[in-house]
């Protein structure tokens, strides 16, 4: 469980240094959401080392018309320029901004940085080889190049000039050239510039970008900073075998439709951000990212991708058709002109979801915890960092990308909710209603989900309620959406491993089951042959074909025609998500055993226990028991409570007792009858 410390407020991002030989997009960019206190150093600790590597940061305040502000280590903590505006940089302000660190960054009390209970938003961006780069200069009104650290050839840049004199923001785009460019600081359409005064005929170049005469660009003696986004084309250098893309800056021909077939922009990754612009009308820069939301609806008119706009200083707002997060890139629906309006031209910036890094350590992309209040600000849950405002502490959580939560002292349901889905939204584990939107009146778990808004007094919580959390990980866990077709397929995922437990959710109707895919299933002979139920008891089953025959694979899993997995008749077209469970050596372990009627141990390869442990017979209609050292694992009696049932927890029985390399079981017919066949998941403490 997290330390709390004096006062908090949420951090749902994290972890990790460099990883093998290349970095993970969680060491180079982070989207951040915070409450403002309104007092001088408020520490924001996101992981993003500015202050020896450099780079950008990027805050809006997100409920009310404060400007866009930027701030740079090039021009130094006591400098901002806003992206909604013309004017030259603010500098001088003693409570405007604290400093850079190694971890994140130090804020004052300045009310648009900092405003007393004001929601935020903040990127930043590390300077990193063919991530980001930043580059102060001074102008000399003549055509030139300027040398730069991105080490490949931008995909955008930024100019902005910031002393003396007032002038617009230019932008270059690598699918617009040099003979045409962007204003930042306004909604216009993309300017031909034929005579090349802004970037020149020079092409830009790994090492060196170029300016024209224009005084916007390249006024003599005036001083100018430029940031640089790369664009990687299967030469990003990321990743554990540093061969993985980050970022990507193209453009796309919108089609006015709701149709899917010709709007899905593959970037060959899932993204976690994403800047659009239109570039043949007037229409805002906007800008969405996973931590605000950008969740994949079902229902059109639905909330769930809110969006900033960087030329104007306007509030945070929402889209009508939200953008559609795919495991290879995105999906634009619908003829919003802000994104798809018929042959519109859009320009764009997308950067990866992290993390790319196999965890090693359990509290990383684990958490359990129960709700802790609302003062000063929330969550209502905290998983691994809390921002704690007297010092705090460098142990990152990335982010909660799947809660499962409930009140365990009585007849309450357990609701699953997960960041693809959006904040609002939950499935039950115990019945299989569709999903639930739940809206404005469940915010106190938007706030664990999403890191926004506050928890009233007013929310029924206390502390009865407990939340488990998962991060998205690779050979540890991800999350699938995907809509039925009533034909055999294959599933793409992100996984980066081969799925070893599989729970899938009808979520736009009821009376589907929860069905479940797990390796043990069948003593592990051809699993994919039956299937277990997560919201029953029953024993392991053959009948149907949820699975396709058909085993998993570490980028595809595979649906039959089984109306529970992959519905899409006349009658009802499913939308469905799907979670998938790996093995992780020292993190998670799954796996199988047969009860001996006795006292069994079981051996996941941990070195200090099991964190959770979930367990389920397959020969037999037992419950899905599940066990944690918060409510306690020990020698003596333990807190159970069963996935299927919205039964309050028990604490008359000694289950399970803690091992060090696992878990203990105890005879007891649910976990441990002899001859019976089990199924577990564990993770580690």
């Amino acid at each position: 469980m997290a330390n709390h410390g004096s006062s908090f407020q949420k951090i749902l991002m994290g972890a990790a240094g460099s990883v093998g030989e290349g970095l993970d997009v969680d060491n180079v960019f982070r989207t951040f959401t915070y409450i403002g206190n309104g007092s001088g150093s408020h520490r924001i600790y996101n992981n993003i080392d500015l202050a020896n590597e450099g780079g950008l940061l990027w805050i809006k305040r997100r409920d009310d018309s404060a400007g866009n502000f930027l701030l740079d280590t090039e021009r130094g903590k006591d400098s901002r320029i806003r992206s909604d505006s013309t004017n030259v940089e603010t500098t001088g302000i003693s409570s405007n901004f604290d400093d850079f660190n190694s971890d994140g960054f130090t804020l004052e009390s300045n009310s648009v940085l900092n405003g007393n209970g004001h929601k935020f938003v903040s990127w930043t961006w590390r300077k990193a080889p063919k991530f980001f780069d930043v580059v102060k200069y001074t102008g000399n009104g003549s055509n030139r190049t300027i040398a730069h650290s991105l080490g490949s050839t931008p995909g955008m840049i930024f100019v902005k000039q910031y002393s003396p004199n007032s002038y617009d923001w230019r932008v270059w785009h690598r699918t617009t050239g040099n003979n045409n460019y962007h204003t930042l600081n306004s909604n216009v359409a993309v300017t031909s510039d034929s005579s090349y005064t802004r970037w020149s005929s020079t092409a830009h170049n790994s090492t060196t970008f170029s300016v024209g005469t224009a005084a916007d660009t390249n006024a003599n003696g005036e001083s100018f900073i430029a940031y640089l986004f790369a664009h990687n084309n299967s030469d990003g250098g990321y990743g554990s075998k540093a061969d993985q893309d980050i970022i990507k800056c193209d453009n796309y021909t919108g089609n006015g439709s709701s149709s899917s077939s010709t709007q899905d922009i593959d970037l060959g990754f899932e993204p976690q951000f994403l800047m659009i612009k239109r570039t043949d009308s007037t229409r805002n820069w906007i800008v969405y990212d996973n931590i605000r939301g950008m969740a994949n609806r079902y229902q059109s008119g639905e909330p769930g991708s809110p969006f900033i706009r960087w030329d104007i200083s306007a509030a945070e707002a929402d889209i009508s058709v939200p953008i559609k997060l795919l495991h290879n890139g995105f999906r634009v629906t619908g003829s919003n002109s802000f994104m798809n309006a018929n042959s519109g031209n859009y320009i764009y910036m997308a950067i990866r979801r992290g993390s790319m890094t196999k965890p090693t350590l359990a509290t990383n992309v684990f958490d359990i915890d129960t709700f802790v209040g609302t003062s000063p600000h929330p969550p209502s849950f905290a998983a691994g960092l809390v921002n704690d405002l007297s010092g705090g502490t460098a142990d990152f959580f990335p982010r909660v990308d799947m809660l499962l939560e409930r009140n365990i002292f009585g007849n309450y349901d357990w609701k699953l909710y997960d960041r693809l889905r959006g904040p609002e939204v939950y499935s039950r584990t115990n019945g299989n209603n569709a999903e639930v939107d739940a809206g404005a009146d469940d915010a106190k778990d938007q706030d664990v989900i999403s890191g926004i808004g506050s928890v009233s007094s007013s929310f029924d919580y206390d502390s009865n309620h407990f939340a488990w959390m998962w991060a998205r990980a690779p050979s540890y866990f991800d999350i699938v959406t995907y809509t039925g077709n009533s034909s055999d397929r294959t599933i793409s995922h992100n996984l980066g491993a081969v799925p070893e437990m599989i729970w899938t959710f009808v979520r736009n109707s009821d009376g589907y089951d929860r069905m479940v895919y797990h390796k043990g299933v069948n003593d592990g002979t051809n699993p994919e042959q039956y299937w277990l139920k997560l919201n029953g008891s029953n024993s392991q089953q053959s009948s149907g074909d949820p699975w396709n025959q058909t085993a998993p694979t570490d980028s595809v899993f595979s649906v039959g025609t089984d109306l529970n997995t992959n519905r899409g008749d006349g009658t009802l077209t499913a939308e469905m998500i799907a979670y998938l469970f790996a093995s992780t050596p020292g993190v998670s372990h799954l796996g199988n055993y047969t009860g001996n009627g006795s006292t069994q141990n079981i051996d996941c390869g941990f070195s200090s226990g099991s964190k959770l442990v979930i367990i389920k017979s397959t020969s037999a209609s037992y419950d899905w028991f599940i066990f944690d050292t918060e409510r306690g694992i020990s020698s003596g009696n333990d807190s159970e409570m069963t996935l299927n049932n919205n039964d309050a927890q028990v604490t008359s029985t000694d289950y399970i007792d803690s091992l060090s390399s696992g878990f203990t079981i105890n005879n007891l017919n649910g976990i441990n009858k002899s001859g019976e066949k089990y199924i577990y998941y564990a993770i580690a403490a």
